[in-house]
């Protein structure tokens, strides 16, 4: 403890001094100017001040000056009377002063006091000491607040053309959203959206929205069915989530005619479809569980299907917006929303939310808050094409142990979407591959016979004997080889086995509709390129997919 006695008496700050060290305080300084304690203060070279009468009668605000040059640090000043000036006590409390000393000293009651105010000063530097790790650890928590919050910005960034269509409005209760809204549009021109709200709200609640978010764009641009979208959004946040966190949500589809309407809705309030007069059509309820509960076996695909007229709108918004309490007490619920549409068929997202403010009135809020509108009708033509200019060739082959362990498609998909031009096309690629690839393994290296699956035992049965074949095969090769010419804007394919072949020929005279059991594959591949070539008894099987079809 560095004590400081301020005293114009040369010989009685000498003793004062004399004595302090006797009590064992070693770092005792002694001056006669108030100012230079003032500048010992403001260096932080002072923890405790005994300071003479006789200076604050000439100084009144000296005690105050020095605790303000402390700053939040707690400094004990203590004054020093002598007989006849014991009635000051009073006044030098009144000053600012934590205490007084009396002359002649009495050492066990200095050194009694001196002690007292010496835990007050150490409780003090404790104090500021945690304050500072305190304000440290807020810049810290800022900072990674701030990287975090551009993360999610970037990631969760809606798609530019499809935010034309649709108008909607996010309002988060604390930094971080528990909701979630995305919008997609496939390559075939379907427009994709996913409206969901994570359990609470704030960082805790919005960390699946990444993966959640890459699941859902990844499968959306290839136009996967609503239902196949939802069941891999629950196999990704079933592994990842807690077992008290889950996901409600609504993903759906919207045909680029803009009216007909595939609806998975797991756990969230009801999507409503209004007529452009304001008259109610449709509710699409919750019909299933929340998802990250159900095992990916367990889970429910069902949809709900519907056909709007143009300028038909639909309205979507989290449990953020129905739970909205006013002043009253009184939750607005679905049927306030329906009454304000139907009174206000025009009615935007930002004069709803104006509304809702007003309901709420000066109460905080409570919960994440999201809403979209959509009006049904034609979805704009697609904007010119980026036409790969690069002529590029490349030869995948895959043998042995690998075929079992790895399916190339994804990754193939994968790098040819990030060519320029071919975002667009990855849908059908990924069809015309892994149809070449499946039959390259099941007809060429596990010599399996489609016609197994004429029925439905023979359908099971069939792929219980791949599942056999695959778990014992240990050799031959795939050979996928891939060229692309800028002029003709084609794509040439060509996938190659080392098995013996199979009756490609029979498959080409045999059942080729979409109904039938076994050999559609072929039709597909006519469908989607027009041009399939088989070649060394079926071994070896060249598409050409044209970029302009």
């Amino acid at each position: 403890m560095r004590l400081l006695v301020v005293d114009a008496d040369l010989s009685q700050r000498s003793a004062l001094a004399a004595l302090l060290q006797q009590l064992n305080y070693v770092s005792v300084s002694h001056i006669d100017d108030i100012d230079i304690a003032g500048e010992l203060i403001h260096q932080r070279a002072v923890d405790m001040v005994l300071v003479d009468w006789q200076i604050l009668q000439a100084q009144p605000d000296a005690i105050s000056r020095c605790k303000n040059l402390a700053g939040q640090l707690h400094l004990p000043v203590l004054v020093i009377l002598n007989k006849q000036q014991r009635q000051r006590h009073a006044e030098c409390l009144q000053l600012g002063a934590d205490d007084v000393l009396l002359r002649p000293y009495r050492p066990v009651i200095i050194e009694a006091i001196l002690r007292a105010h010496s835990r007050a000063r150490i409780l003090s530097e404790q104090l500021e000491q945690q304050n500072q790790e305190l304000k440290r650890h807020q810049v810290s928590i800022q900072r990674e607040h701030a990287i975090v919050e551009h993360i999610f910005a970037n990631a969760l960034e809606i798609n530019a053309d499809a935010q034309q269509l649709m108008d909607f409005h996010l309002a988060p209760a604390s930094n971080f959203n528990g909701d979630l809204f995305l919008l997609n549009t496939s390559y075939m021109g379907t427009l994709y959206f996913l409206i969901g709200d994570f359990t609470g709200h704030g960082l805790a609640s919005a960390i699946g929205a990444l993966p959640t978010a890459k699941a859902f764009m990844t499968t959306s641009a290839k136009g996967l069915p609503v239902e196949e979208i939802a069941a891999t959004l629950n196999s990704t946040l079933r592994q990842l989530l807690p077992g008290d966190m889950f996901f409600a949500c609504i993903v759906g589809e919207i045909d680029n005619a803009g009216v007909r309407m595939r609806i998975w809705n797991g756990g969230m309030p009801p999507l409503l479809l209004f007529s452009a007069e304001g008259e109610l059509r449709k509710e699409f309820n919750s019909q299933h569980m929340s998802l990250g509960i159900m095992e990916p076996n367990e889970f429910e695909r069902d949809v709900m299907q519907y056909i709007a007229e143009p300028g038909d709108r639909l309205l979507g918004f989290t449990d953020g917006v129905t739970e909205v309490t006013n002043q009253a007490g009184r939750m607005l619920g679905v049927q306030g929303i329906k009454r304000w549409l139907s009174d206000t068929p025009d009615i935007d997202i930002h004069q709803l939310i104006t509304r809702l403010e007003i309901f709420r009135g000066p109460g905080k809020q409570l919960d994440d808050i999201t809403l979209f509108s959509f009006r049904c009708g034609q979805l704009p033509a697609e904007k010119a094409r980026i036409v790969p200019l690069m002529p590029w060739h490349f030869t995948v082959t895959i043998e042995g142990e690998d075929i079992r362990l790895i399916n190339p498609i994804t990754h193939l998909i994968e790098q040819l979407s990030a060519q320029r031009g071919l975002h667009r096309h990855s849908g059908y690629l990924f069809t015309i591959l892994s149809e070449l690839y499946a039959n390259a393994l099941e007809h060429g290296l596990l010599q399996l016979d489609s016609s197994m699956k004429d029925d439905d035992e023979g359908f099971s049965a069939y792929y219980r004997l791949r599942e056999q074949r695959l778990a014992a095969l240990n050799s031959g090769k795939i050979r996928i080889e891939m060229s692309f010419n800028p002029r003709q804007q084609q794509i040439v394919i060509c996938v190659e086995d080392s098995g013996q072949g199979f009756g490609y020929k029979e498959m080409q005279t045999g059942p080729q509709g979409l109904d039938a059991l076994h050999g559609r594959g072929l039709n597909l591949l006519r469908c989607l390129s027009g041009n399939v070539e088989y070649a060394d008894g079926g071994t070896r099987v060249t598409v050409v997919y044209h970029l302009d079809n």
